[in-house]
């Protein structure tokens, strides 16, 4: 069964990654390069998302201490991220963006999993 679920959150994630990937062709397209859309549409649905339905139900949850943790901790290391590229790098190519974003994207999907991990064996006991 766990294996199984697994399986269809990996298929469930690289269909959301295909598709996210035509929506931005498609839009580019329509809006004939103004990119800037997406990134206001996107950014204002990860802060909706983030302040209406994650951080309400997380503090429902879990400890507050912890969730207040994670989140310094969390905000800290993309901190250290971001000023080691930009001292490193004023300009990224694509492929460097590329590389970025897909290493960017193995880490999201393995703090995923771990998390994924713990609700699964939370609910076993």
């Amino acid at each position: 069964m766990h294996i199984e679920m697994n399986i269809l959150f990996t298929l469930g994630s690289l269909l959301g990654l295909l598709v996210g990937g035509g929506i931005l062709k498609l839009v580019n397209h329509l809006a004939r390069g103004r990119i800037q859309f997406m990134y206001a549409i996107c950014g204002g649905i990860l802060l909706g998302l983030l302040f209406f339905d994650i951080l309400p139900s997380t503090w429902h949850l879990y400890d507050l201490r912890g969730v207040l943790l994670g989140i310094v901790v969390g905000y800290i290391i993309m901190l250290c991220i971001d000023l080691f590229l930009h001292k490193q790098n004023s300009e990224i190519s694509p492929l460097q963006a590329l590389i970025l974003l897909t290493v960017a994207i193995f880490f999201h999907n393995v703090i995923t999993g771990i998390t994924f991990g713990i609700t699964d064996m939370h609910h076993t006991l």
